[in-house]
């Protein structure tokens, strides 16, 4: 009896040390800051009734620890109208440095004719992207929602 009682007891260990380095390791994303570099960022008109926003994406990660962020998808709107989905590409945030990663949002006059109009207007635009990114721990994926405005000229 002794005997699986110690076994017990180091199983148990081992999945407390596990539960302690996942939870370290999730806590390290509250590290991470998104920012839009609107100086690299840019737009064109593949066609009459379209804007293409090529938006160049900062990710600062002060933590100590290196971060993988997937490809991830997000909602796109301009001064408070839904111009619709993007999706940036994958990058790995050095541990106390930064990554750039980019994504292309296509605003179709016919989709999002509000939006279409906002951009086109002379002025500033109010740009919001919100979305989740979904990050494999193991077998768990976590989601971290995030949140960023910026202003763009077109």
């Amino acid at each position: 009896m002794s005997r699986l009682l110690k076994v017990l007891v180091v199983v148990m260990a081992v999945i407390a040390i596990v539960a302690v380095s996942i939870g370290l390791y999730v806590s390290q994303y509250n590290n991470l800051d998104i920012d839009i570099d609107t100086f690299q960022s840019s737009h064109s008109f593949p066609t009459e009734e379209t804007i293409e926003l090529d938006l160049v994406i900062v990710l600062t990660n002060t933590g100590s620890v290196e971060l993988y962020v997937p490809p991830t998808t997000f909602d796109l709107n301009v001064d408070g109208v839904d111009a619709g989905p993007g999706k940036s590409e994958a990058v790995t945030v050095p541990a106390g440095g930064k990554a750039w990663a980019t994504a292309v949002v296509t605003v179709d006059h016919d989709i999002a004719p509000l939006a279409y109009l906002a951009l086109i207007d002379d002025g500033r635009d109010k740009i919001t992207i919100v979305g989740e990114a979904h990050v494999d721990v193991g077998p768990m994926t976590l989601d971290f929602p995030f949140e960023e405005v910026f202003y763009m000229d077109i």
